[in-house]
């Protein structure tokens, strides 16, 4: 459970900085 939670959060992570990169 806590592997699939953590790539979930990664997964996340990454879209966030890419939206951010993307935003600027």
């Amino acid at each position: 459970k806590i592997g699939k939670s953590r790539i979930r959060t990664v997964r996340g992570f990454g879209y966030m900085l890419a939206n951010n990169i993307d935003t600027e």
